[in-house]
């Protein structure tokens, strides 16, 4: 009986972990590819949903764009991930100040 070898295509071989397409959307975003960054966020949060910096991360590039409940929504599940998560909370604090809600914002200021 003969083997047969056959020849996949490598992105078969290049499987990455969570910190891996954390990394490399912290490289786009730093690049100004938000787009990108927030495509490597979430697969990094598909592949470990307790990676909180990659919420906040993507909450990040989220802010950036504009999307400010998008940005607050991940915020929320860092610091659900993390209650000490100062960055968080900072974030956090900083979308809602853009959104006018100055209460919340100086709550999540205080915890940062």
């Amino acid at each position: 009986m003969a083997l047969l070898f056959f020849n996949l295509p490598s992105v078969y071989a290049e499987v990455q972990t969570a910190e891996e397409y954390l990394s490399n959307g912290n490289d786009a975003f730093n690049g100004g590819n938000l787009d990108l960054a927030i495509v490597d966020y979430t697969k990094a949060i598909s592949i470990n949903p307790n990676l909180g910096k990659a919420y906040n991360n993507r909450g990040v590039a989220y802010a950036k764009e504009g999307s400010l409940q998008r940005a607050i929504d991940d915020f929320t599940l860092a610091i659900a991930n993390n209650l000490k998560d100062a960055d968080a909370y900072n974030n956090r604090g900083h979308a809602y100040a853009e959104q006018g809600n100055f209460t919340q914002a100086i709550f999540d200021y205080t915890k940062a």
